[in-house]
């Protein structure tokens, strides 16, 4: 939410972040992107930690 800091991990390889086994979504957000956080489809079976 926008009441809470998300947890920040320590800097690592791209390789390394992508091949982790996780079912989170993962962002790799770029001020430039020609997309942004608010064109990523909505869904309502997410879960906020």
């Amino acid at each position: 939410g926008r009441n809470r800091v998300p947890e920040i991990r320590p800097a690592m390889d791209l390789e390394a972040w992508c091949a982790e086994q996780d079912e989170g979504l993962k962002l790799n957000l770029h001020p430039r992107a020609i997309n942004n956080i608010n064109t990523l489809p909505y869904r309502s079976n997410a879960s906020a930690c």
